[in-house]
């Protein structure tokens, strides 16, 4: 019952925004992450049973999902930082991806 509730109302307290420059992850409308597009090395999507298969992702990654029941997610890699991957669960995984990797490769990077 949790996460079917979480599923709904997470998505308004976790939001992303893909800005001119930057990609915001905001926790009830404060910014908590900035990654600016030209630290990100690569985007994929990824079924979510796929992505507990890699070795020490779940504790290398900042888990930034506001979808817990997510089927897939977005793991976008950053060049540096202690917390190189990022994992989102945007509603349309495939675009959110596309669009994140096209600002990246406009500002000269991916």
């Amino acid at each position: 019952m949790f996460y079917a509730s979480a599923q709904l109302w997470l998505r308004y307290v976790i939001v992303y925004r893909l800005g001119q420059n930057a990609l915001s992850i905001s926790f009830i409308g404060v910014p908590i992450v900035v990654l600016d597009y030209g630290s990100v090395e690569s985007v994929r999507v990824v079924r979510r049973q796929e992505m507990w298969k890699e070795p020490g992702l779940f504790f290398t990654a900042l888990k930034a999902g506001n979808r817990p029941l997510a089927g897939r997610a977005v793991i976008v890699k950053r060049k540096n930082g202690l917390l190189k991957d990022v994992i989102l669960t945007p509603a349309d995984p495939d675009s959110f991806a596309h669009d994140v990797m096209g600002r990246s490769a406009r500002s000269g990077h991916v």
